[in-house]
């Protein structure tokens, strides 16, 4: 699939235990190998856990951590590979 392709079903969304889910779903990848995809994906993220900390706390809590995480595993070496740099 090239990078100008539109919103595709590439997911089928199902709870934990198995049984469907109703509605749209978008899903979001924190790790994403693409540096633009998923650069968006971590802000949508960071915007999402922002918007809902009064309410839903321990899940911004863990949205926000998971992004964290994801920066503390990926270090400047990785991103200057990916994008062609060398000393």
């Amino acid at each position: 699939m090239g990078k100008k392709d539109g919103l595709k079903n590439k997911y089928h969304i199902q709870k934990a235990d198995g049984s469907p889910c109703s509605g749209r779903y978008f899903v979001l990848k924190i790790d994403s190998d693409d540096l633009v995809h998923g650069s968006a994906c971590r802000q949508a993220l960071q915007t999402y856990a922002n918007a809902v900390r009064g309410d839903y706390g321990e899940l911004a809590f863990d949205i926000l951590d998971a992004i964290d995480d994801y920066y503390r595993t990926h270090t400047w070496d990785v991103w200057d590979e990916r994008i062609g740099k060398t000393s």
